[in-house]
Order: C-alpha cells, then sequence, then structure tokens
C-alpha cells in the first residue's frame, strides 16, 4: 500500500513491519518486532519528542501532525495542555517530574502513553494504542458460522441416509 505501513504477524507476540520509503525509489524498509512492550512505546514518544524540541513551541502541533502524516503512522498523536490531559494528580506529578506516563483508554481495551516536553506547557498524547488481534471479531463469528453449517449439512445427510434404510426396512415388515 502507498505510503502506509503494512505489518505483517508473524506470531502470537511477533510481527514484520514494511513501509516503502519514497515513491520515487522502490526501497522498502522492513523491521521485525519480536515482542511489543512498554519499551517501545516509550521509545517511541521519546524520539517524538526529541524531533519536536527542535521547533518553536508554537510550531510542535503543526510539525506533530505533519510528521504523523509524512512517517505514517498508525496512531493518533495530539500534543495537549498538562490541565488539559485526562489525569489523576499522581499521573500529572510524574509528567512533570518528566516521566512517561502509560494510562488505559476508556474502555480498557487501548492504552495511551503521555510524557511532558521539557520547558513546555505540552503533555504528547500516543494512542489509543490497541492491541494486535489477528483474528478480528467479524472473521471468528464467519468461521464459526461457515463451521455451524458444515455440521448442519453433515448430520442431514447421516439422517437421510438412516431415514431411507428405515422407509426400506418398513416396507418389508409390511410385506411380511
Amino acid at each position: 500500500a502507498r505510503g502506509q505501513v503494512v505489518v505483517e504477524q508473524m506470531g502470537p507476540h511477533a510481527a514484520r513491519v514494511y513501509r516503502q520509503l519514497s515513491d520515487k525509489e522502490p526501497l522498502l524498509l522492513t523491521g521485525e518486532v519480536q515482542q511489543i512492550t512498554e519499551q517501545l512505546a516509550r521509545a517511541t514518544i521519546y524520539l517524538l519528542i526529541d524531533e519536536l524540541v527542535r521547533f518553536p513551541v508554537d510550531e510542535q502541533p503543526a510539525r506533530l501532525q505533519a510528521l504523523r502524516i509524512d512517517k505514517g503512522f498508525g496512531f493518533d498523536m495530539h500534543l495537549l495542555a498538562l490541565d488539559q490531559a485526562d489525569l489523576d494528580d499522581d499521573q500529572r506529578r510524574r509528567i512533570y517530574e518528566g516521566d512517561t506516563v502509560m494510562a488505559l483508554g476508556k474502555g480498557g481495551d487501548s492504552i495511551r502513553v503521555l510524557a511532558g516536553i521539557v520547558d513546555t506547557n505540552w503533555v504528547l498524547e500516543i494512542g489509543p494504542l490497541y492491541q494486535m488481534n489477528p483474528y478480528p471479531l467479524h472473521w471468528l463469528l464467519l468461521i464459526a458460522l461457515l463451521g455451524l453449517c458444515f455440521i448442519g449439512l453433515v448430520v442431514y445427510l447421516l439422517v437421510r441416509r438412516l431415514e431411507r434404510r428405515v422407509l426400506e426396512l418398513e416396507a418389508a415388515a409390511t410385506l411380511i
């Protein structure tokens, strides 16, 4: 897919990631991720912050959106004021002290990663990040439905043969 990041599931905790470097050259960047962990999310947020601090504070939101579009990130990224971030007091304190905070999303099925940008009032939030699900629910339901239909067809064919034998036996019994 042009300009997109393609993720191929290699196992339960491993993935191979592909991205075309440019439209002009047929170069493909490939990376393997053995396990998606908190460290990967922290590294991503620190690399983004390292890029953002090179720009004036008022240009940082525009630069973040340009990075998101240019680099093909598959998740949301926002710059928020510390008081606007949906955090409790302990999480705010940790961000103020320079720590990275990982918080559960609203439904509990995703995480958000937040970190403060030095010498600004900005908090960089990435996410929600969802767990990679190699088997989406709609595919599982379709497979289950097809399996039940197949079982029903096999049972029907077996019962039909049995019914034919019983009818033949009944016909033979009435002749006696």
